[in-house]
């Protein structure tokens, strides 16, 4: 998917199932720059997934094979 595939996922509680078969629930918050090891930025982009609170994971666009809003149920 394309990073501007995901703007209308932003701020909603989602399922993010990536390419090697896994998945992974939380609120996709938006976009951060990805660094090296010696803290330079790459030009690449990720999106950040926050998990809880205080846990967030962040994955190249590349790495999603589909998102889901969770809805809640009434």
């Amino acid at each position: 998917m394309k990073m501007e595939e995901f703007i209308s996922y932003f701020d909603k509680k989602v399922v993010v199932y990536f390419r090697d078969g896994t998945s992974r629930y939380g609120i996709l918050s938006g976009i951060e720059s990805e660094e090296n090891e010696e803290g330079e930025y790459t030009g690449r982009e990720l999106l950040t997934l926050d998990l809880s609170e205080h846990v967030y994971i962040s994955f190249l666009p590349e790495e999603i094979k589909k998102v889901d809003i969770i809805k809640r149920k009434n």
